[in-house]
């Protein structure tokens, strides 16, 4: 089972963004595209340190059986494996003109993120208020990059 979430920003600014960055042609998009994936990946990394949803809630912790069971095998990794393993070497996004997407091959990344059976769900795809206000960032720097020709 893989996971992937579509991040949808209904903000005008973004929009207005991709708008305009579109009339410097699909390689501009590209490029934009390119570095919001390098940032999720970034982010959904330090929010995985942090074992926080994209809102900030934390996550629920591990039941103590399997807690205890854990720190026997793999002393001191995160909760989701978030290092070498499991979901942090398989974390990867996807670009193209209208979207980026991120999310992991790893059989159990769904499971995670939307829980299954007594698994609660511990979200770890998606994009805090601060990242957006980040890919906006991201977008006006294109835009400028565009407009100036560089």
């Amino acid at each position: 089972m893989t996971a992937t979430v579509t991040i949808t920003v209904d903000d005008a600014q973004v929009r207005a963004l991709f708008g305009r960055l579109m009339e410097f042609g699909e390689n501009a998009v590209v490029d934009a595209g390119r570095d919001i994936g390098e940032y999720m990946l970034r982010a959904t990394r330090a929010r995985a340190d942090r074992e926080a949803a994209p809102d900030g809630v934390p996550w629920v912790p591990l039941s103590p059986k399997y807690a205890k069971r854990k720190a026997r095998k793999r002393p001191g990794a995160g909760m989701l494996h978030f290092d070498n393993f499991m979901l942090g070497s398989r974390l990867a996004y996807q670009t193209g003109p209208d979207f980026v997407d991120i999310g992991t091959s790893a059989k159990y990344g769904a499971t995670q993120q939307f829980g299954r059976g007594s698994i609660p769900a511990r979200p770890w795809l998606g994009a805090s208020d601060d990242d957006v206000h980040e890919l906006v960032q991201i977008l006006q720097d294109h835009l400028e990059a565009a407009v100036s020709g560089s």
